[in-house]
């Protein structure tokens, strides 16, 4: 933690992360990962702070395997992030 009390990301300590920031963490920090990305959905792998999880995403609908009660837990946001990062090839 840095002096202002944020990680460095400008990001506050665990306890007071929001759903957002957490998705955002869990992705710079490489504890998300695409297993398969196509036009129909993607299933991606999450690490997250108590488990591994998976998450599922398809047009309108995404579902994740951790025990949050929230319709978008930080898995699945972080999911959406990933699935729609472009290859490196197609960046290059």
């Amino acid at each position: 933690m840095t002096r202002s009390g944020t990680d460095g990301l400008g990001i506050r300590g665990r306890g007071r992360e929001t759903v957002e920031q957490k998705a955002h963490r869990l992705l710079v920090t490489g504890a998300v990962r695409a297993v398969d990305v196509a036009e129909t959905g993607a299933l991606v792998v999450v690490a997250g702070d108590t488990g591994r999880y998976e998450v599922e995403l398809s047009p309108g609908r995404s579902t994740c395997s951790c025990p949050a009660t929230v319709a978008r837990c930080s898995h699945v946001i972080a999911a959406e992030l990933i699935a729609r990062l472009p290859d490196s090839e197609d960046a290059a």
